[in-house]
């Protein structure tokens, strides 16, 4: 089914107007209206605001796109408790209300763990190339880099070799997932199945107009984490052709709704059970400046239950 199709039907089932779903989801009526007559496809963050405000899940939401043809998919909602290994909602809460009150804690507390990591990365002189953005940090100021990073002036690079597996059981825990871990993961099992982009555009296929399904430049930009053109229809085809059990789905799903949030442009519904108030940029900088810090930890670390019981502790105490 098309998700036109699919929204007009569940929007008249639930005895909304378009214009009254257009208030609950922030998506104007013009948009949702070109999607209901398929006149354009919805973009991925657009589908999310809408199925949050008509109170669908994504696995519902998938299930129902396949006009449900198989049992329902399994689609992990984020932890709400705290997990051994993976860093929750919970967690970059608190390290965003500590920043907002006390900002110069913050600071020397991210520094401090770029410290540890730089301390880390001393041990893997083989690995010199691939760390040696994270050494070169270490070698100035990582306390002015750390602020100047929460200004946007720069960012702290990706451990590009992290393991797939690794991300994985980040979201099957209910962790935090960032669009850059999402798209992380998507690369990681694309070259395992050894298709280059145009490769993978290739196995897609084509519409029945003879135009790819997706190109590789919008598979570019979902591999590097980016939100930008990104259509629900895009991440559909890639998880119907590359995942196992839906987890390409799922992680785009959970990292999207975290940006939104990031972005302040969630729904009224999803602030109520995320339970994130409204973040400014800097805010936003600070959280995802965090969880890449720890995905260093996890890449060179690998799992460590001490490692997380301890940062835990530094940011409540």
């Amino acid at each position: 089914m098309e998700f036109g199709e699919w929204l007009e039907n569940t929007r008249n089932e639930r005895g909304l107007q378009t214009k009254a779903l257009a208030a609950l989801s922030g998506v104007d009526a013009s948009s949702i209206s070109r999607i209901q007559l398929k006149r354009t496809h919805a973009t991925f963050l657009s589908a999310i605001r809408l199925c949050e405000s008509l109170l669908v899940p994504p696995a519902q939401l998938l299930w129902e796109l396949h006009d449900r043809a198989s049992p329902p998919p399994v689609i992990p909602d984020g932890a709400v408790v705290a997990t051994p290994f993976a860093l929750t909602v919970a967690d970059i809460n608190a390290c965003v209300r500590l920043y907002q009150h006390d900002r110069a804690r913050v600071d020397q507390f991210l520094a401090d763990w770029l410290d540890q990591l730089c301390g880390l990365s001393a041990h893997a002189p083989q690995q010199e190339e691939l760390l040696k953005p994270l050494r070169d940090i270490c070698r100035s100021d990582p306390l002015l880099y750390v602020d100047d990073t929460l200004h946007q002036r720069r960012s702290l690079p990706y451990p590009e070799d992290i393991d797939e597996k690794q991300l994985l059981e980040n979201y099957l825990q209910g962790g935090v997932i960032l669009l850059k871990d999402a798209g992380m993961y998507l690369k990681k099992v694309r070259t395992t199945r050894q298709l280059t982009l145009s490769e993978l555009e290739l196995v897609i296929g084509k519409d029945p107009e003879g135009i790819p399904r997706i190109s590789d430049s919008a598979l570019n930009r979902l591999e590097l984490g980016s939100s930008e053109r990104i259509l629900l229809r895009d991440i559909v085809l890639l998880n119907q052709e590359l995942a196992q059990r839906d987890e390409i789905f799922g992680m785009y799903w959970r990292a999207s709704q975290l940006y939104l949030r990031g972005q302040g442009q969630q729904t009224k519904q999803a602030t109520q059970i995320s339970q994130i108030s409204y973040w400014t940029e800097q805010d936003w900088n600070c959280a995802t400046f965090f969880v890449t810090v720890y995905r260093w930890f996890q890449y060179l670390k690998q799992q460590d239950a001490h490692l997380l019981a301890e940062l835990r502790h530094q940011l409540r105490s």
